[in-house]
């Protein structure tokens, strides 16, 4: 049970501090990292380190470029939040600079890239250079709607996010699937354009991909470690054990003991019952029977497509 991701290391939540977004005249606290990388977050653990860096829209030329250079230097991966809004993208077009210091690549990972232009978007194609799009949180705010398709048919890896809650008010990632692939279908007015196999490798194995760990995850693959989640019983299992549980009207007139018991106890016996039930499924599912399950789905989600699923 758990998570399996990076952490990354971000600017001071102090918007007074010189390494906040707001300031953006002091580096991140670069020994901490080089402590963190040592002791909490060595090894190969779920989570691996990695450096949230404000780039050019939100710190000083050489704060950003020394924030960078620290990151290549110590090999760890960084991210970049940028051109979110026609205003940033007035005062600096952030993803040319990129190119033109050369700090694209595959462990640069930008969030958003809403407004970027033809010549950045192939610049992104040729560097490798992935990113992730938080649709809930840029349709909530008014940011705008990034070139999805524009992205993909140039080459770039496009994986989906869900920024945080102040911004998205939606943690769910399956509607942030729905919403991003409705949308580009909307804004080509072409319902063909965007299909459910490509929202959802985006939503995994791309988005294992922009991190650096498609050899370790992103797909029921042999060899990778099996990171699974289970959707979509819990709910009908509660509802089968409340019917379940709420005697008849016969029933009811003929034990009047049972008509009175408390809420609390008749709770009590709705989740020993739960408990009892998903004990019983996790017990007769096991890894096997749920890797044969899963490949059955995807070979039959390949038949209905006409195209392999990976």
């Amino acid at each position: 049970m758990g998570l399996r991701g990076r952490f990354s290391y971000g600017p001071s939540s102090d918007p007074e501090a010189g390494s906040s977004f707001a300031k953006g005249t002091e580096t991140i606290d670069f020994e901490h990292v080089l402590e963190l990388s040592k002791t909490r977050l060595a090894g190969d653990g779920r989570l691996h380190l990695g450096i949230a860096c404000r780039g050019a829209e939100y710190s000083q030329p050489d704060i950003w470029q020394a924030e960078y250079a620290f990151a290549r230097e110590h090999h760890l991966p960084f991210t970049t939040h940028t051109m979110m809004t026609r205003h940033d993208t007035e005062r600096v077009r952030a993803i040319s600079v990129y190119a033109e210091h050369d700090v694209l690549g595959p462990g640069h990972l930008l969030i958003h890239a809403i407004h970027a232009n033809e010549d950045e978007i192939r610049a992104l194609a040729e560097t490798e250079t992935p990113v992730s799009v938080s649709i809930l949180s840029e349709l909530r705010v008014g940011m705008g709607i990034p070139p999805v398709v524009e992205m993909l048919r140039a080459g770039v890896n496009v994986a989906l996010s869900l920024d945080t809650m102040a911004a998205s008010d939606n943690s769910d990632m399956f509607a942030a699937m729905r919403t991003q692939m409705l949308v580009e279908r909307g804004r080509f007015e072409d319902a063909t354009i965007y299909q459910p196999n490509t929202v959802l490798r985006q939503a995994t194995l791309d988005g294992a991909r922009a991190l650096g760990l498609a050899e370790v995850t992103g797909s029921l693959t042999e060899g990778k470690k099996a990171d699974l989640i289970m959707e979509g019983k819990k709910a009908d299992l509660i509802m089968l054990s409340r019917r379940r549980s709420q005697p008849r009207a016969d029933q009811r007139r003929r034990r009047p003991s049972r008509a009175r018991r408390s809420a609390a106890e008749r709770g009590h016996g709705l989740g020993r019952r739960y408990r009892s039930q998903t004990q019983r499924r996790t017990r007769r599912l096991g890894v096997p029977a749920a890797m044969k399950a899963a490949q059955v789905a995807v070979a039959r989600l390949s038949e209905r497509i006409g195209k392999p699923v990976v």
